[in-house]
């Protein structure tokens, strides 16, 4: 009989081991004799069922007897060729491993020694004309299917649990017969430019490789076999694999794709070119290997950003990471890209820096050469733009600047030398007074209702010497935020508490998060401007003005 039954549901063979695929497979032999009616329904050839199978004997039979090689499924429109390029004889041999392994017996030799059975299906499929590159509903070559890294993804978790060691032996085995399918289909002419529905090549496909050896091994074999190294995804974005591999950290595919003269000047819909992705990652040894390779450092977004603005793109939490900041910026300067270069916004690398908070990036933009007179869209200057946001780390880094620029008779502007003067002054007069105010509102408070809890009133009243010691503030923190719902009424008085709780606490960089949950809890509460117009009377120009987020809202 020709066709057999799979219901909608398994259509998919590739999520299914080929141990389940052969108990379906019975199944609907059985219902098709049971039911024509569901049997007319959905039907895979005979071919297919043969293929997943595993039996090299069985196969041979059926293929020696079928009428149409190239028969598609109804639905994903795959070949036998397709599902052959899966490795299902792999996929198989990969179950019993895995199982003998959770069983304590070793297989693993055994498996190593195995021949390539998945190769001999093809082989024979290759001989009885099947074509070769037949494409399923997604445009997908079974060419494409050896190329995709997302396949082999599932599988390197499935045997990280056993170790490095058995995970990299498999994974090799894996990779040798993979390669030798894919030389096979390359020598009988496969289309190595084949493209899928969202225009994705096979040069894409390789930067899904979680393995960098498989991934440099599939891409090496590619470009002896002539592949368009530049090809690009034309739909929604010009991506080329050099562009992909970076933003992916594939290190030995990136210094491989340069070494075969990929294209360095192509860029993505938001014209960004393998720069801005190598400096979006802080990957200086791809920057420095781009720059030898002729890359232009000058090329800016259409967000007007060089090279250098895509560094604090992102978060970054590495622990060198004022040395990889230096290294960059000296590498991109030197090769022409301008640190004072403005964005759309009219920002520099150095406002940026400076607004994000990343104090290293800030000095190291200083000490480059970075222009602070230049003033942003809204007329702001750096110093400007952090004293009205309150980021007084960055102010202290950049007046400090400014007295260098002023010894040695270097220019500022008239506006930088006001601030710089003001500043100093109305800083230096709050902060000698400040202590002792807030000496006199913890006397104030010590019989008001809302310092009900004795641990709080006992951390208030510990040195900074002993608060140092506290490990685990964050209960503190909680419960001062629950004591803001009886604070409404008393807004001014539990702010000092709150303040001095802060003040003691700002040598350590982990009270930020909890002192900004906290906060946002005092935003929440119904204020009276008056109330809040007290506050900053005092906050003016403290140094850790946590309450600049309330000004916005409220004035």
């Amino acid at each position: 009989m020709e066709n057999f039954i799979l219901s909608d549901d398994i259509l998919d063979l590739q999520n299914f081991s080929p141990t389940e695929l052969y108990s379906l497979c019975d199944f609907f032999i059985d219902e098709f004799i049971k039911d024509q009616e569901f049997a007319d329904s959905f039907y895979v050839s005979e071919l297919h069922l043969a293929t997943v199978r595993l039996n090299y004997v069985e196969f041979k039979k059926v293929i020696d007897k079928c009428k149409d090689v190239n028969v598609k499924e109804p639905l994903l429109q795959r070949t036998a060729l397709h599902l052959a390029c899966l490795l299902p004889n792999l996929r198989c041999e990969l179950d019993q491993l895995i199982r003998s392994m959770q069983e304590g017996n070793n297989r693993l030799r055994y498996f190593l020694r195995q021949e390539n059975k998945d190769l001999r299906f093809v082989e024979l499929l290759l001989q009885h004309k099947c074509d070769i590159n037949a494409k399923d509903m997604y445009d997908r070559t079974p060419l494409y299917y050896l190329c995709d890294g997302v396949n082999y993804h599932d599988l390197r978790q499935q045997l990280r649990g056993f170790g490095d060691n058995f995970m990299n032996a498999v994974m090799r085995k894996v990779s040798k017969r993979r390669l030798a399918i894919m030389n096979l289909l390359l020598d009988n002419y496969a289309d190595i430019e084949t493209k899928d529905i969202n225009g994705c090549s096979l040069m894409h496909l390789v930067t899904c490789f979680d393995d960098d050896i498989q991934a440099k091994e599939t891409a090496d074999l590619l470009i002896k076999h002539y592949i368009n190294v530049n090809a690009t995804i034309q739909k929604g974005s010009a991506v080329t694999p050099l562009l992909m591999a970076i933003y992916r950290q594939r290190i030995p595919l990136i210094h491989l794709l340069i070494r075969y003269c990929a294209n360095l000047t192509i860029t993505d819909a938001e014209n960004h070119n393998c720069l801005h992705a190598a400096a979006y990652n802080l990957d200086k040894h791809t920057i420095i290997a781009l720059l030898k390779a002729g890359a232009c450092a000058c090329d800016v977004s259409v967000f007007g950003e060089t090279p250098l603005h895509m560094m604090i793109r992102k978060e970054n939490h590495l622990q060198n990471i004022s040395e990889i900041y230096k290294e960059i910026v000296k590498q991109l300067t030197s090769y022409g890209c301008d640190i004072n270069y403005k964005n759309v916004e009219g920002e520099t690398v150095l406002f940026v820096a400076a607004s994000r908070k990343d104090y290293d990036l800030v000095q190291i933009c200083l000490n480059n050469g970075a222009d602070i007179n230049i003033t942003n869209n809204l007329g702001e200057t750096v110093l400007l733009h952090c004293i009205s946001n309150n980021i007084s780390q960055s102010c202290a880094l950049l007046m400090k600047h400014m007295k260098k620029l002023e010894i040695y008779g270097l220019h500022l502007n008239n506006e930088n030398h006001l601030l710089l003067n003001t500043f100093e002054s109305q800083y230096a007069t709050y902060n000698n007074t400040f202590i002792n105010e807030c000496k006199k509102e913890i006397e104030k408070l010590k019989n008001i209702n809302i310092v009900k809890s004795l641990t709080l009133y006992t951390i208030l009243s510990m040195s900074l010497h002993e608060i140092q010691k506290l490990k685990d503030y964050s209960l503190v923190m909680k419960n001062l935020q629950m004591r803001s719902n009886y604070c409404r009424k008393n807004f001014l008085e539990y702010y000092f508490l709150y303040e001095i709780f802060i003040t003691r606490l700002k040598l350590w960089e982990k009270w930020c998060d909890e002192a900004f949950t906290s906060l946002n809890f005092i935003i929440g509460l119904q204020i009276p401007h008056k109330c809040m117009l007290n506050i900053f009377k005092y906050l003016e120009y403290r140094e850790l003005c946590l309450i600049v987020q309330a000004r916005k809202l409220i004035l």
